[in-house]
């Protein structure tokens, strides 16, 4: 049993070592994903906890990775102004993302937008885009990452084959200031 866990659904439950499970779940509140975890193969749950990643109460897709990491597919997005114990139900369903967490889901440090959809930002504007939304993510043993969702306010289905590396980019910022005058002399 999960204590607290009205208003958290479509649990995907990742196996981090030998009964230790975790659980990513949407919340109905529609502003954070939120996480669970189980010390004893799922008999008992901690009380599910938000996580830094928004939730706007579509669905996500978690998958622990080759690597270790675990990936989660999901909406950006959340209710700017969420009211507890009351669903929420935001139209805005764009862009898709892949997070990488590399501590078992506490943080996520890396984030790529796999869509944009039609390219519209900002308070104002943003729900111009379509909706792009119940992501489905999965690991192929040549270790591609699949990624399935539906486009164009159920237009359709999308299909993005990419790699862990294409989330990771070349290069992992270590808390390093910028300084644009470094290189000159004074």
């Amino acid at each position: 049993m999960m204590p607290k866990s009205n208003g958290h659904v479509h649990a995907n439950v990742i196996e981090l070592e030998n009964g230790h499970l975790v659980a990513f779940m949407r919340n109905r509140e529609a502003y954070r994903i939120h996480r669970s975890e189980s010390f004893d193969w799922g008999e008992t749950w901690s009380e599910p906890a938000p996580t830094p990643l928004p939730n706007n109460n579509s669905s996500i897709s978690a998958v622990k990775l080759k690597s270790g990491r675990i990936a989660i597919a999901y909406n950006p997005t959340c209710t700017p102004d969420p009211q507890p114990g009351k669903a929420a139900w935001p139209g805005l369903r764009c862009p898709v993302a892949v997070a990488l967490t590399e501590d078992d889901g506490l943080t996520f440090p890396i984030i790529r937008y796999m869509e944009r959809g039609e390219g519209f930002m900002g308070e104002e504007n943003r729900t111009n885009n379509r909706q792009y939304e119940y992501p489905y993510l999965m690991q192929s043993n040549d270790g591609a990452l699949h990624l399935a969702y539906a486009s164009h306010t159920r237009a359709g289905v999308k299909y993005v084959r990419f790699t862990e590396q294409d989330v990771l980019g070349h290069k992992r910022e270590r808390v390093g200031l910028y300084n644009p005058t470094a290189a000159q002399s004074h």
